[in-house]
């Protein structure tokens, strides 16, 4: 594909070189028109020096003034032996030829410059889309997709698990990734301000972790098991955090594998169970028994870290549990009642 020079990119050469040099330039595109001046009342017009420059790829001299054409020099922009473009200097030949070559190789520079840039953005957003694929895929890896996957320096015969940071500022976080991540430890933004990293199980990684446990600008890691379909490991990592947003407020991390009895449970068809919790929001007092029991599950049972955490009075902590008893004819300070409640209350918020 034949690159083509766009307007922005003539006019950011113009300027470049109008810092330098007390002349007038302009850059014309393949077809002559130039599309880039110092002077903007000739932006759009044929230049016929550059109509010579592009068909003899060869700098072109003007001497006298002609209908669209003042004096001075026109070089051809030649990339992969095409001429994509001319830059012309206005004056005479004789002084403003000397400057053509330093015009020239500095058009050439800043053009190959944006064309590895847009390469560069080319294979990001090709890598990204293979990082979706990666974290959605359920089914089986073909050849194709493990081959694609190793030209990333990502080992698809090898377990891999999930990690989900949720950030503040998505800025200096994507600034932290490309500093500590080494190349072979790709990542991802998943939403505005939740990106995935993918390890596996080996000492770089768990290095790494232990920098971003204290990282200021995480908020929350959810982490998933090591396994050999990555998507597995990534759902667990969103479970991961749904379940510690709501429960594990006082945590920053939460990893599947500690909470994944009650999330397996909660996915599961809820029953009876889920009529305590039907009971109690049909109650009207759902906001203060809910949060209760959170929280006395969250912290073990342990009174003052429970009313501290509420900002309430232990004697109101006894009447809210006392009263949950009463409504559900279970009690939350009994092991296998408040496991009954919390696998209810986990059941009914799917």
């Amino acid at each position: 594909m034949i690159m083509k020079l766009s307007k922005g990119l003539a006019q950011a050469i113009v300027d470049e070189m109008m810092k330098v040099i007390p002349y007038n330039v302009n850059v014309m595109n393949e077809k002559g028109v130039i599309i880039g001046s110092g002077d903007k009342s000739r932006i759009g017009s044929i230049h016929e020096g550059a109509l010579e420059a592009i068909s003899s790829k060869k700098l072109i001299e003007i001497d006298k003034p002609g209908k669209n054409t003042l004096p001075g020099v026109n070089l051809p922009i030649i990339i992969s032996d095409k001429v994509i473009g001319v830059v012309g200097i206005t004056g005479s030949p004789q002084n403003v030829k000397p400057l053509s070559q330093l015009v020239g190789i500095t058009a050439s520079l800043l053009i190959n410059q944006k064309k590895n840039i847009e390469k560069f953005k080319e294979k990001e957003k090709r890598l990204e889309e293979f990082l979706y694929e990666l974290a959605y895929r359920k089914k089986q890896y073909d050849d194709q997709f493990i081959a694609m996957a190793k030209e990333y320096k990502i080992d698809l015969n090898k377990k891999l698990y999930s990690v989900i940071y949720i950030v503040e500022d998505n800025k200096k976080f994507e600034n932290y990734l490309r500093k500590m991540l080494p190349s072979n430890i790709k990542y991802l933004r998943i939403e505005s301000n939740r990106y995935l990293v993918i390890f596996e199980k080996n000492f770089d990684s768990e290095r790494i972790m232990k920098y971003f446990e204290s990282n200021e600008n995480v908020k929350m890691i959810g982490i998933g098991r090591c396994e050999l379909n990555f998507s597995t490991s990534f759902d667990q990592s969103i479970k991961a955090l749904e379940y510690g947003e709501k429960s594990f407020k006082d945590s920053k991390i939460v990893y599947y594998e500690d909470i994944k009895f009650l999330m397996e449970l909660r996915y599961r068809n809820s029953g009876e169970t889920a009529k305590f919790i039907s009971e109690i929001r049909s109650h009207g007092e759902k906001l203060e028994l809910e949060d209760t029991l959170k929280a006395f599950y969250e912290y073990d049972g342990d009174i003052s870290k429970v009313s501290k955490n509420l900002r309430i009075h232990r004697n109101t902590l006894a009447y809210r549990l006392g009263k949950v008893k009463e409504i559900t004819g279970k009690d939350p300070r009994k092991l296998y009642d408040l496991f009954e409640l919390v696998y209810a209350l986990y059941s009914m918020d799917k």
